[in-house]
């Protein structure tokens, strides 16, 4: 810890001195357990993107459905 150089005994000066980080720990770990839903913005698991879009190696081929997609609904 840094602050035991003049002998005091390490077993209640070491754990009164992080004590409080201890604690401050204990309860976020258990906020995070107990309710996760007060952390972040509630999901949907059901939920689908509008767009997702495909590995670099399919680029082209993606593009050139959407474009023919794109022609063929605009000529009927």
């Amino acid at each position: 810890m840094g602050h035991n150089y003049y002998g005091e005994p390490a077993w209640p000066n070491d754990l009164l001195y992080i004590f409080h980080v201890e604690i401050l720990a204990t309860i976020v770990y258990n906020v995070g357990l107990v309710e996760p839903s007060m952390i972040g913005e509630v999901t949907d698991p059901f939920a689908i993107p509008p767009e997702i879009p495909p590995e670099w190696y399919f680029f082209l081929v993606f593009q050139m459905l959407r474009t023919l997609t794109f022609l063929l609904n605009k000529s009927c």
